[in-house]
């Protein structure tokens, strides 16, 4: 909107100081004011700008033109828009003084310039607009060696007898590949006086001369040539070779055909195409000209071509009568389908007249069915599914008992292609007396009907003796599994040790439960099942995930603790395919707990394959992430927490696979994910970012390693150039942080030389209870002694990890003031239990968060902080806790807070952490 209402204004500018210019300026000044505004801000000024520069146009051109440079040595791109917009707007044809003008301005200055590239320009833009005016011009340039055949373009387009008698004055002079160039000029206009001088010139030794010569003449249609293109035709053998006199008679022919000579040309392409001692590819090139030359279809020629022994030929006329389709023509190869011998011939038409729906043919197509032939039966079958008829469906199951694997298969996708319930029922009627692929095809045919009408015979073959018909049956059922099946199912599922056939009987089992009225029922018939005598209890897991529910999660939890080896692990599986995200706390429990390495990795790996499943923010699947990296043993999982955090495109995700581009193992995977990140989020940017993106670039071993670097390089050019976030926490040491002096109110009354003792005293006391290690900021202390920025900050948007010890209490001070809230909810007495993220210490405006969004302690939490006059907006682990409510001035409530100050980190009598703090500045109006 912005955008739109922003070019309505520049319009309405551009055309208020259109209107007030002055009116005594020069041509040369009103010339540049106009180009000025190119390019246009929409059609309206186009037009206006370009209606302006047509009342002058030879001496835009005039101007223009010195300006012009030869590619490579300059940029003259603005030059070239110009005058190119001009030309093609003067083109239209409604001003024919003014295309003359243009033209003569446009050939004055082709004669100026010195630079070859530079006229070849200016020669293409003459094409648009030359008239006879041009044509001296032009002439003299066709004895230039490079713009011999631009110059013979501009006379192509302006088609005069000037133009040709131009061309045909130079042609004796002419010589190598100028010669050939006006030859095909001369033919492009058809200009016939140059006949005599082409037919010479086809006598050429040279095959570049001969050929153009030969096709001038043909372009022109001189029919006194015919004779002499004809003879050099027939010298080639009608085949195709360097001076192609083929394609120039039979282009000769095709043009005689539209005119006096349509009779004598249609005789000779009619001898042509039916000698069978001329290539396949010339006869049937023949074939279309001939069929296209004539006023109506040539059915004889047709059909005769379409018994040739020759594939080609005969396809190109199928594909005629493909093109040329009536019903006439379908009822002639119907004809003809019936009464060939070849075999090949009658499956072409079975397939064209299917694709052209021919429903008389439909008789024929269904005898066609029985036949002796295979490709004949096969394109039969093909056309009996486009045509969808319903009454060869009898044929088609006739069929099935004696066909090969590829006829059955054909017959069974056709059966699947014919709609209606009846096919299921007349599948189901035959599938008792057939065997081997045939019953395997009739199963899957019901399955994919999904006729649950006909499950019992699709379970009375799960007992066949031939085990590819009961693995048939076994996949079939999940589609025609119904209520009241469940115990049958059951039965299978106890027996069957494949895990494609449990999948399919779990998959069964869990349709025909779903008409139960409740999860519960369903929990309680199977486990009913799973308990009984002889069950295969582990085959009931994934039932059991698929459903879910409280109640199964704690039989799959009971299992990983007091079940075998072999049903913790199937437990562990279940959890791992859960439908949704509630055995994600069983699964880390699990990979935290579990005294099994093997059950650990187990249930990690499931638990990283559900983080980006679990519907969490993404702040707090990147959290997730992090902590599934702290337990990762293997190179394996630690390449996929990489792979998949990418899929969350936030700053703490960017920051956390940086600390990966130093790992020989992992900085491939980093990488890639800090591209996938980066190339998708422009709210991405600062030096921060920069910093990571230089990085990976620099590491990057990937074949495609330059490309992305493009890529990279471009994205960030197209990025604002200041601002963004950067780092304000090195992880290394205190660096850009000092102690806190009291409060901002008594900091602003004290003397400089107050506020220094103060401020030493201040960091002393930093020094001995904030400390970096590995990465994270920690307070250890006894007392209040907050930490705080050296730079003060206005509007910002802020990200921080922060973690608590049991009953911690902390925070952030956002310019100087108290306070964003931080503390273990469990903190009952003190009101903790409303959760983080609050504005604590507000008393008019909301002080309590909207929501608990923390994770349990000892464990990290993410901010994301915005803040912007007064009012402040908290996301805790990516959910909002507070919304644009006002943060109140704790240190004097009759003023608003601060307009700028330091941030500072609460330090509460308990051990606090934090990591990864980075700060965007958001610039005020």
């Amino acid at each position: 909107m912005k955008k739109a209402l922003f070019t309505v204004i520049c319009s309405m500018l551009l055309l208020g100081i259109w209107a007030q210019q002055p009116q005594n300026r020069t041509n040369q000044t009103i010339i540049a004011d106009l180009l000025m505004h190119l390019p246009a801000q929409n059609s309206e000024d186009f037009n206006h700008i370009m209606g302006e520069l047509s009342q002058m146009s030879g001496q835009v051109i005039a101007t223009l033109t010195p300006s012009l440079v030869a590619p490579g040595q300059g940029d003259d791109t603005k030059e070239r828009y110009a005058i190119g917009s001009l030309v093609k707007y003067i083109a239209d044809g409604s001003k024919p003084e003014k295309m003359r003008e243009c033209s003569q301005a446009l050939t004055k200055a082709i004669a100026s310039v010195q630079d070859d590239e530079v006229k070849d320009f200016l020669l293409q833009e003459l094409q648009y607009i030359a008239g006879d005016e041009a044509v001296p011009a032009m002439a003299a340039l066709l004895k230039h060696k490079r713009l011999a055949d631009p110059a013979a373009r501009v006379l192509i387009n302006i088609s005069s007898e000037s133009a040709g008698k131009a061309l045909l004055d130079a042609f004796p002079g002419a010589t190598g590949e100028n010669k050939v160039i006006i030859a095909q000029a001369l033919g492009a206009l058809q200009y016939t006086p140059a006949a005599n001088s082409l037919r010479r010139m086809a006598r050429s030794s040279k095959v570049d001369e001969t050929k153009a010569a030969m096709r001038a003449l043909a372009e022109m249609t001189h029919v006194r040539s015919k004779s002499r293109l004809e003879r050099a035709a027939r010298r080639a053998g009608f085949a195709w070779e360097a001076t192609e006199a083929t394609a120039s008679y039979l282009l000769l022919l095709e043009n005689m055909a539209t005119g006096e000579h349509k009779t004598a040309a249609v005789n000779d392409l009619e001898k042509i195409m039916f000698n069978e001692n001329v290539p396949v590819q010339t006869r049937s090139r023949t074939l279309r000209i001939f069929t296209n030359a004539l006023d109506q279809v040539p059915l004889p020629q047709l059909l005769q071509a379409l018994q040739s022994s020759s594939n080609e030929f005969r396809m190109t006329a199928l594909y005629l009568l493909d093109e040329h389709y009536s019903d006439d023509v379908a009822g002639e190869l119907l004809n003809l389908a019936r009464s060939t011998g070849n075999m090949a011939l009658r499956s072409e038409i079975i397939w064209l007249l299917s694709q052209k729906n021919y429903r008389n043919a439909v008789p024929f197509i269904t005898e066609s069915l029985q036949s002796d032939n295979r490709e004949v039966q096969l394109a039969a079958v093909h056309a009996v599914a486009s045509l969808r008829h319903k009454e060869s469906v009898p044929g088609l199951l006739r069929i099935m008992n004696t066909a090969d694997a590829e006829l059955i298969h054909a017959v069974k996708e056709s059966l699947l292609i014919i709609d209606g319930d009846e096919i299921a029922d007349a599948v189901a009627k035959v599938l008792p007396q057939s065997d081997g692929l045939a019953r395997i095809a009739f199963i899957d045919i019901i399955a994919q009907k999904q006729a649950e009408r006909h499950s019992a015979l699709i379970f009375s073959d799960t007992q066949n003796n031939d085990t590819r018909i009961v693995n048939a049956a076994i996949t079939a059922l999940p589609a025609v599994a119904k209520p009241g099946d469940e115990e049958k199912i059951a039965a299978l599922l106890n027996k069957v040790s494949t895990n494609e056939d449990i999948i399919a009987l779990q998959d069964a089992l869990l349709k025909a439960l779903s008409g139960k009225e409740s999860t519960s029922q369903q929990v309680d018939i199977v486990t009913g099942f799973m308990t009984s005598p002889g069950a295969a209890e582990i085959n009931y897991y994934r039932v059991l995930a698929r459903i879910g529910g409280e109640e199964s999660l704690s039989l799959m939890e009971n299992a990983i603790h007091s079940g075998s080896m072999e049903q913790k692990e199937a437990a562990i599986g279940a959890l791992t395919v859960w439908n949704d995200p509630a055995a994600m706390p069983i699964l880390w429990n699990t990979a935290q707990t579990n005294n099994d390495s093997r059950l650990r990795e187990q249930a990690l790996s499931g638990y990283i394959g559900g983080i980006n499943r679990s519907g969490e923010p993404e702040d707090q699947k990147v959290l997730m992430f992090r902590n599934a990296m702290e337990l990762a043993t293997t190179l394996q999982q630690k390449r996929m927490i990489l792979n998949q955090i990418s899929a969350n495109k936030t700053l703490m995700a960017l920051v956390f696979l940086s600390g990966y581009l130093d790992d020989p193992e992992l900085k491939q995977v980093a990488v890639q994910s800090i591209q996938n990140i980066v190339l998708e989020n422009s709210d991405l940017y600062g030096p921060a970012v920069n910093e990571i993106v230089y990085k990976a670039i620099d590491v990057n071993q990937d074949a495609e390693a330059d490309y992305q670097r493009e890529a990279l390089l471009r994205h960030l050019s197209e990025l604002p150039d200041e601002g963004g976030f950067v780092s304000i926490f090195n992880g290394v040491d205190l660096t850009g942080w000092k102690g806190l002096v009291r409060n901002p109110i008594a900091r602003a009354n004290m003397t400089p030389e107050e506020l220094a003792a103060e401020q030493e005293k201040a960091d002393e006391l930093m020094r001995s209870n904030w400390h970096v290690e590995d990465g994270i900021l920690i307070y250890k202390g006894d007392g209040f002694d907050n930490i705080c920025t050296e730079k003060m900050y206005g509007d910002f948007e802020l990200y921080i990890d922060w973690k608590l010890e049991p009953e911690g209490d902390s925070g952030l001070y956002l310019r100087g003031t108290p306070q964003v809230q931080a503390w273990d909810t469990a903190l009952i007495e003190v009101g903790a239990q409303v959760g983080s993220g609050g504005l604590y210490n507000n008393q008019k405006y909301q002080s309590d968060p909207l929501l608990v969004a923390d994770n349990p302690i000892d464990e990290w939490n993410t901010f994301r902080i915005v803040m912007i006059d007064d009012k402040v907006t908290v996301y805790l682990n990516g959910l909002l806790v507070t919304d644009n409510v006002v943060l109140e001035n704790f240190w004097d409530r009759s003023i608003p807070v601060f307009d700028k100050e330091v941030i500072e980190l609460q330090a509460h009598a308990s051990r606090a952490e934090f990591r990864d703090i980075y700060i965007r500045e958001i610039p005020r109006p």
